[in-house]
């Protein structure tokens, strides 16, 4: 855990020196979920929409690779099945920056894209709705609430074509974000989204 937030932190430190910037625009749709334990024993939750939008800034490094980060307004949470019409639903908003290396594959017009790195959120506000909730049960110090900060891991890949990009990505929680100490919560999300990168890509 301590090795991604230097990562992150030296990233974003050594990336203005690196010439050859981009920014663009990102947004998607996403399937949330969670790693979620009590007690030792995995809790079945069910998944529940989501979304993300946000900025994104790329640093070349060469004809192939780049380094990616940004600042991304995102939803994260789960509903706990208990097998009734009422489920509790938990989501988070977060402002997450992911720091990523980028490999593109050059095809004839158009180009495949692997990316992955770690990624920082920090917690803003929360939705908690259903029968054992109140909205007191959010972001805070308090054994029944989540931690502020998220960490984990950021996987994806797809399409370029001209400035537009077409994506699948995968967002794995390695931060235990509940403060109980009996209970464990890992954010888990699997999305689609769309990139557009002002200026003529690279090629």
């Amino acid at each position: 855990m301590r090795f991604l937030y230097i990562a992150i932190v030296l990233s974003l430190i050594i990336a203005p020196d690196i010439v050859g910037q981009q920014f663009g625009l990102k947004g998607g749709l996403d399937i949330l979920s969670a790693d979620y334990s009590y007690d030792g024993e995995q809790i079945k939750t069910n998944g529940q929409m989501g979304f993300h939008l946000g900025m994104v800034i790329e640093f070349q490094l060469s004809n192939a690779l780049s380094l990616g980060s940004g600042l991304i307004f995102s939803e994260k949470g789960f509903q706990e099945d208990y097998q009734i019409s009422d489920e509790d639903k938990t989501t988070f908003f977060y402002l997450d920056i992911p720091v990523l290396l980028i490999y593109g594959i050059h095809l004839n017009n158009s180009k495949l894209y692997f990316e992955a790195g770690p990624y920082l959120g920090l917690g803003l506000f929360t939705n908690l709705t259903g029968m054992n909730f109140d909205m007191e049960n959010g972001f805070g110090a308090e054994p029944e609430q989540y931690r502020r900060y998220d960490l984990g891991m950021k996987f994806g890949g797809g399409l370029e074509v001209d400035a537009w990009r077409f994506g699948l990505c995968y967002n794995l929680g390695l931060m235990d974000i509940r403060n109980a100490q009996d209970t464990s919560v890992k954010n888990m999300v699997l999305g689609l989204d769309v990139t557009y990168m002002f200026g003529r890509p690279y090629q």
